[in-house]
């Protein structure tokens, strides 16, 4: 027998095995055991409100469920009377459906379902980032197919601002953020650990809660491990190399023009070693032995890949981005740094700088670049976030050695800058302290940092749901 090109009708037919639930009404069992994402609610939303010739684009790191995510709404469609072989899914990681366009896929779909009109189906595009400029591409096929709902889930975010601001009115684009600590402790079951009515906490109560909040940053992102009964290093140890295939496998730096993988390899274990120290690209490159260029490559394609979050100073907050500004740099799964070292202990001298990575990642679903940090004539202050000009609205300062928090001078400091900017209070967060302390006219919260972070899960999730109501 010759060698022969693949035939399309064995596309059509690898077309209709992928897309079971036509004939069985139900996704992959696998799929179906998993608990949904607080944020599925939300993200469903957003594709039962999606207006004709607008698609949706679920964005996050690898590893983080998004293929979870549309196999749970394949299945909330189904579950709500949309008729099944009107919901096709196309993974741009199966490699007979690499080099196709999203035109083609849409015909061998119509193909395989014996259709000649695309009006009233759901067209899912998985892993699209191998797509040549697949944000055009995207625009232009729902522009094409009004009457169709076309959802591409990415693992690469759109390069530049001005593109995200362009594409944003022909797709809705959902940042899947890691799981929260508030999921965590949900999923766990731990919730009625600490009852969050009562005036004081025990210190066993609190003892208890941060011991689980230590768990959540040494594997609280590792699925298998965070739903099983029983936890041991070894699960621990398989998940781990299971997380660092998948976020650093060859493909993706390849899409970006990075074929040195071993050196990128070890730029990103350096900055999660790192992570949170202030530094700047110069320094970097001297620490790390690669040239300026490299490593602003490298720094821009971990941010698009979302396994890093850059953060500046305050100060220059109204500055364009330069090479020689100083910023912090934090990975966006704390779990990453389990998988690349060994997991941190309550009294480990580097847990601070998680616990405060913690509580940053919290906040990833925003993309505005909406935080930064304050280092200027003795004032340093971890987390401060802004307001559409850039004005303070809160800050927050992260202690976790210091059992009790700062000391009075430096709540002089803070302050100082509350008063400056006209805030009325100010939070810190401690490893065991829960107290209020008045200071001229500003009001300092001290709360463990363990509450604090799965407070602050708990008001995300219930407050975007609440705007996605009104």
């Amino acid at each position: 027998m010759k060698l022969q090109q693949i035939p399309e009708s064995q596309i059509i037919e690898k077309v209709k095995f992928e897309n079971h639930w036509w004939n069985d009404k139900k996704i992959d069992e696998h799929y179906a055991a998993m608990p949904r994402r607080i944020y599925f609610n939300i993200f469903i939303q957003i594709v039962n409100e999606a207006k004709d010739d607008r698609a949706v684009v679920l964005l996050g790191q690898r590893g983080i469920g998004k293929t979870a995510m549309l196999s749970h709404t394949i299945q909330a469609l189904i579950d709500a009377g949309k008729p099944a072989n009107q919901i096709s899914l196309t993974s741009f990681a199966i490699p007979i459906f690499k080099g196709l366009d999203l035109e083609s896929v849409v015909k061998f779909n119509l193909k395989a379902l014996n259709i000649k009109s695309a009006d009233d189906l759901i067209f899912i595009f998985e892993e699209i980032q191998y797509l040549d400029e697949w944000e055009v591409q995207l625009e232009k096929i729902a522009k094409k197919y009004p009457k169709a709902l076309f959802i591409g889930s990415s693992s690469i975010g759109i390069k530049s601002k001005n593109k995200r601001k362009k594409h944003s009115k022909r797709f809705h684009a959902f940042v899947l953020p890691i799981l929260s600590f508030y999921e965590f402790i949900e999923i766990r079951n731990q919730q009625n650990t600490i009852y969050f009515d009562d005036d004081e906490f025990s210190q066993k109560q609190i003892d208890i809660f941060n011991q689980h909040f230590l768990n959540y940053i040494n594997y609280g992102n590792y699925s298998s491990v965070v739903l099983s009964t029983k936890i041991d290093s070894e699960q621990i140890r398989s998940e781990s190399n299971r997380y660092l295939h998948s976020i650093l496998l060859r493909d993706l730096p390849n899409l970006y023009g990075i074929n040195k993988l071993h050196k990128l390899n070890s730029f990103t274990s350096f900055l999660a070693y790192n992570s949170g120290i202030e530094t700047n690209v110069e320094e970097l490159a001297q620490q790390s032995g690669y040239q300026k260029e490299t490593v602003i490559k490298y720094l821009n394609y971990l941010e698009h890949i979302f396994l890093i979050k850059r953060i500046y100073r305050f100060n220059d907050r109204h500055t364009d981005e330069r090479d020689d500004l100083y910023f912090r740099i934090y990975i966006t799964n704390v779990s990453m740094r389990t998988a690349l070292f060994t997991p941190l202990t309550v009294d480990d001298i580097r847990t601070e700088y998680m616990v405060e990575t913690a509580i940053l990642a919290q906040w990833q679903h925003i993309e505005k670049d909406m935080f930064y940090y304050c280092k200027h004539d003795h004032v340093f202050i971890d987390l401060i976030k802004v307001d559409n000009n850039k004005n303070p609205v809160w800050i927050t300062d992260v202690r976790w050695q210091h059992p009790h928090g700062l000391q009075h001078n430096e709540l002089d400091i803070v302050g100082h800058f509350c008063g400056k900017h006209g805030l009325l209070s100010s939070m810190i967060t401690t490893k065991q302290t829960r107290d209020i302390i008045p200071s001229s006219n500003v009001i300092h919260s001290y709360e463990p940092a363990s509450l604090y972070c799965y407070s602050i899960g708990k008001q995300i999730v219930e407050n975007k749901m609440i705007d996605k109501r009104v």
